[in-house]
């Protein structure tokens, strides 16, 4: 671990420190060039996401709160002050040249429903 903080310090301004998945106890160090490339092909440039720019994270929440009270889903689990879901890359741990992305609903306000 102590290796994995030095690497950090010296390289933590010009690269990206992460791990790969199903993380195996070792660091996987990206070039901020390349992720970004790959978050634009993946993401960015990907049909399946749009970018909507008419709706805010503010205006979202409002109304998953909004559903949330219409349909009386306080039975069913609880409205949670968090946020959107954010989208991310990791590289795959048998193959570093394979890439997994990933929505984290981890914050999201309806993760309970």
């Amino acid at each position: 671990m102590k290796e994995v903080q030095i690497a950090s310090k010296l390289l933590g301004q010009h690269l990206v420190l992460s791990t790969p998945d199903r993380n195996a106890g070792i660091p996987d160090i990206y070039c901020p060039s390349l992720l970004w490339t790959d978050m634009l092909n993946m993401f960015w440039n990907n049909v399946n996401f749009k970018c909507q720019p008419l709706h805010t994270s503010h205006g979202i929440i409002l109304f998953f709160k909004y559903t949330y009270d219409e349909n009386d889903w306080v039975s069913i689990g609880r409205f949670r002050h968090g946020s959107l879901p954010y989208a991310y890359i990791t590289r795959k741990f048998k193959d570093l040249s394979r890439k997994r992305t990933i929505i984290s609903y981890f914050h999201h306000p309806l993760k309970e429903i």
